[in-house]
């Protein structure tokens, strides 16, 4: 697992799980795809929310595209765009002007990557559910349904899962 996962699933839930008693955390283990997806999809929610969210909702103003992360949204315009489009990324990209940001965003748009963002992050919240209704522990189960229940909650209204 990594810091992500870790920090979005696995730690929290462990230590609710040592709080409450459980003598056993060995149905958390089970759950490794889903601390996984939970990771996952905090990132590429929070990468999308930088590029298109609302500062005065998020609370982020955004800079990504200024600094020239390596965020979800860029590597997934590299993977759908023509050699004309990649060209365009190359010269704007990391560039800290409002005119390059414009033009990356307005690529980003064309490349149709809020329909993909959002048809991404549909799959990944339907593999949650899934995971989540093989758990063999129910609490263990209803603990990350809220979680699913959240994260679909704040994508759809175009929230940040954190602040």
């Amino acid at each position: 697992m990594n810091l992500i996962t870790n920090f979005t699933g696995y730690i929290p839930v462990a230590l609710a799980m040592t709080l409450a008693g459980y003598p056993n955390l060995e149905p958390l283990h089970e759950a490794r795809a889903i601390h996984k997806d939970l990771g996952l999809f905090y990132i590429v929610q929070n990468d999308y929310m930088d590029c298109f969210g609302d500062p005065e909702v998020t609370g982020k103003v955004g800079s990504d595209i200024q600094e020239g992360k390596c965020r979800w949204l860029s590597f997934a315009c590299m993977e759908v765009a023509t050699p004309e489009q990649k060209a365009t990324m190359s010269a704007h990209y990391g560039k800290d002007s409002a005119e390059s940001v414009a033009i990356i965003k307005q690529l980003y748009i064309d490349l149709n990557l809020p329909k993909i963002y959002d048809e991404y992050t549909t799959k990944i919240h339907e593999r949650l559910m899934m995971n989540i209704a093989n758990l063999s522990d129910e609490g263990l189960r209803k603990v990350f349904l809220k979680f699913a229940e959240t994260i679909y909650y704040a994508k759809n209204m175009n929230l940040p899962l954190f602040k």
